[in-house]
């Protein structure tokens, strides 16, 4: 029996792996234009060295030292190499979000539900800006991030972290660090885990066993003024400004703010968002089967109806949408529904470590979006921006399965099917777009 339940746990990731070679396989990497063939003419010119530019990079462009040494190797290599890697990192991802969050005695649930709606996500926002060097600037860190943050799910269970896997954790926190977005959720990730045992019985343990928890703690502390303090960061934001948007240097931080909030709403109700599609439809289903409240059912069937709306329904029509404006009953409408999503999680959750965690990751994937209103390519960027709040909408979703009864078959098959049936139309679109 534990046989059977060990092979069920690692098929969806063994499938994902040979979905996602299928898919990569399929790429065109012979594209002109793109990052991919600015960072190979990089390392082309005469007298190249890795670590002088690197170092120059820092200085005159990019904090994004640890990615930048990776995408330079990837972009010299053979094709089949990323190709490879890629798909690979695709299911790393896939498998340390399982990892993190799963129920482990219904763990091979987890893993298929998960490894579905992977495969689910729009993965031709990698195409964006390059294959490789998108790619390795979102996935990547993401997938990495996810193996560094895991130290505080053992942390908080009281588990002995060892040797090899406390080297490999650090390796990869370093790695995600080198992204922004990254080095927000694992500061978000070791922050609230420090404030969260303090605040409880566990606050004795953090000074008798805190040595790792404190390095990693110090570590994205690092990685966090690493991108503050780089000066090619204010430099390449200055050149973006007069090239892109001129007028972005008089905007308000309200006004940033404000579009911050705009591209976050339109990447969740414009785009067909498919983790937070599932995520209000199975919270709905949840509030349905806890609460008898008809107030809390009402309520937690409006984030559920409205995504529909915008998303399906909005798509059979044929209707195209315009950029949203804040400033319309629309706009606002759709702010407070992601409001009502953090309500619904109170009344399914009440105040639990489940509330926190799911709130925590919910507010942490909307603010990974909505710091792109900060930078002056917010229009130009495109949605792959938006990767690391969909792969965290995912995260919303394994926490709520916290709440399934995996002992009702029947429920397990319904809920399966209806998973299946939401990400076919985006698994199919993937492997048409990523032609």
């Amino acid at each position: 029996m534990k046989k059977k339940k060990e092979m069920l746990y690692y098929l969806p990731f063994a499938l994902l792996l040979l979905a996602e070679l299928i898919i990569h396989w399929k790429i065109d990497l012979n594209v002109v234009g793109g990052d991919d063939t600015v960072f190979l003419a990089y390392s082309q010119e005469e007298g190249f060295s890795l670590l002088p530019w690197l170092a120059e990079r820092y200085m005159t462009w990019s904090s994004r030292t640890a990615i930048e040494a990776v995408l330079m190797l990837m972009v010299n290599l053979p094709a089949v190499v990323w190709r490879i890697a890629d798909s690979f990192v695709v299911v790393i991802g896939a498998a340390a979000l399982t990892r993190l969050l799963e129920r482990r005695e219904y763990r091979e649930y987890y893993s298929f539900f998960i490894s579905l709606m992977f495969l689910a996500l729009p993965y031709s926002y990698m195409s964006l800006a390059g294959w490789i060097a998108t790619s390795l600037n979102y996935m990547w860190p993401l997938a990495f991030g996810l193996i560094g943050i895991y130290p505080v799910r053992k942390y908080i269970e009281g588990e002995r972290i060892r040797l090899p896997e406390g080297i490999l954790c650090t390796v990869c926190l370093i790695f995600a660090g080198s992204s922004e977005q990254m080095a927000f959720v694992l500061l978000a990730s070791y922050g609230c885990c420090g404030v969260y045992l303090l605040c409880g019985k566990e606050r004795r343990r953090i000074w008798q066993q805190c040595k790792y928890y404190l390095l990693q703690t110090a570590l994205t502390l690092l990685c966090f003024v690493y991108i503050l303090a780089c000066p090619g960061n204010a430099i390449r934001s200055a050149s973006e400004t007069a090239t892109w948007l001129p007028e972005f240097a008089s905007y308000s931080l309200l006004k940033k703010i404000e579009l911050g909030v705009t591209v976050t709403i339109k990447s969740i109700f414009v785009q067909e968002n498919i983790g937070f599609l599932v995520m209000t439809f199975l919270l709905a289903a949840l509030i349905w089967q806890y609460r008898k409240n008809w107030g809390c059912r009402i309520m937690a069937l409006i984030p559920a109806f409205i995504m529909l709306v915008f998303t399906e329904i909005r798509q059979l029509l044929g209707s195209d949408h315009p950029f949203l404006n804040l400033n319309t009953i629309e706009g606002i409408g759709l702010i407070l529904v992601c409001g009502i999503v953090l309500l619904d999680f109170y009344i399914l959750m009440g105040k639990s470590p489940q509330f926190l965690l799911v709130s925590g990751v919910y507010a942490a994937a909307l603010a990974t979006k909505a710091v792109i209103g900060f930078s002056p390519t917010i229009y130009t960027s495109g949605e792959r921006t938006s990767w690391v709040m969909d792969v965290l909408f995912l995260g919303c979703v394994a926490v709520l399965l916290s709440k399934w009864d995996f002992k009702n078959k029947q429920a397990n098959i319904i809920l399966s099917m209806a998973l299946l049936f939401a990400c076919a139309p985006s698994i199919l679109l993937n492997y048409v777009m990523c032609a």
